[in-house]
C-alpha cells in the first residue's frame, strides 16, 4: 500500500476526527454515489478559485479520487499549497460501496427534465453566476445569489421545497450543493452542464426575453 493511501478503517477514523472529505471526481459521477459529508470539487484549472469558498489551505483533508489518479492528484494539490492532506481512500468510492457503507446522492437532471419540472413542478431557482451574467439572461423567476451568500446563510435554503442551483457549467453548483448537504440541506436538483446547457433548450423561458 502506497504511503498516501488509506484503508477504509483509517479513512473512517479520520473522517470522525473532522478531516474534510474532498471528492475530486466529475460531478456526474459524484452525483450518483458519494460518501456522506463529502464536498465535490473537480481538480481542474478552476479548483483553487472554487475551493477557497469551502475550506482553508491548511485544513485537514482526505480525498476520494478516480482510481489511478490518486498520487497525481496529491502532487497537484501540494503544488497549489494544500499541505495538510492525510491521504486518499484506497481504490476510491468502490471500496466504500463494496463494504456496504452508506452512500448519498444528488438528483442531477438534464435540460429536458428541467423543462418538464418547470412546467409541472414547483421549483425554486438559485443562479450563482456573476451578477453581470445574471442580468444578461437567466431562467425566469430565478434569484441571483453568490456562493458565499448561500454558504454564510444556509437559512436561505428552504428544505421543504426543491431548490435548483445552477452555475455556468455545473461544477461549482455541485460543489455548493454537496457543501450544503453537510449542513443538513438535502432537497436539491442539480442541472447537468449548468447554464451553458440550459441556454440550448427552447422550451425553457428566460428573462429578459
Amino acid at each position: 500500500m502506497k504511503s498516501n493511501s488509506l484503508s477504509l478503517e483509517k479513512f473512517e477514523e479520520l473522517s470522525k476526527q473532522l478531516y474534510t472529505i474532498i471528492d475530486l471526481r466529475d460531478p456526474g459521477l459524484f452525483s450518483t454515489a458519494f460518501i456522506p459529508g463529502s464536498i465535490n470539487l473537480m481538480l481542474n484549472d478552476k479548483f483553487q478559485e472554487r475551493a477557497d469558498h469551502f475550506f482553508q489551505k491548511d485544513q485537514a483533508l482526505i480525498l476520494v479520487t478516480d482510481e489511478g489518479l490518486e498520487e497525481q492528484s496529491i502532487e497537484i494539490l501540494k503544488k497549489l499549497k494544500y499541505s495538510n492532506i492525510k491521504g486518499y481512500l484506497v481504490n476510491g468510492i468502490s471500496t466504500w460501496i463494496l463494504k456496504g457503507k452508506p452512500i448519498d446522492l444528488v438528483i442531477s437532471i438534464d435540460t429536458e427534465e428541467l423543462a418538464l419540472e418547470i412546467k409541472y413542478g414547483d421549483l425554486i431557482f438559485y443562479d450563482i453566476r456573476t451578477k453581470e451574467d445574471f442580468k444578461i439572461s437567466h431562467i425566469k423567476n430565478a434569484k441571483n445569489f453568490t456562493t458565499d451568500e448561500l454558504i454564510n446563510d444556509t437559512d436561505l435554503i428552504d428544505d421543504l421545497k426543491t431548490t435548483t442551483i445552477y452555475c455556468d457549467d455545473g461544477c461549482l453548483s455541485m460543489s455548493l450543493i454537496s457543501y450544503l448537504k453537510t449542513h443538513k440541506k438535502h432537497n436539491f436538483y442539480h442541472v447537468s452542464g449548468g447554464y451553458k446547457a440550459i441556454m440550448g433548450n427552447p422550451d425553457i423561458e428566460f428573462s429578459p426575453k
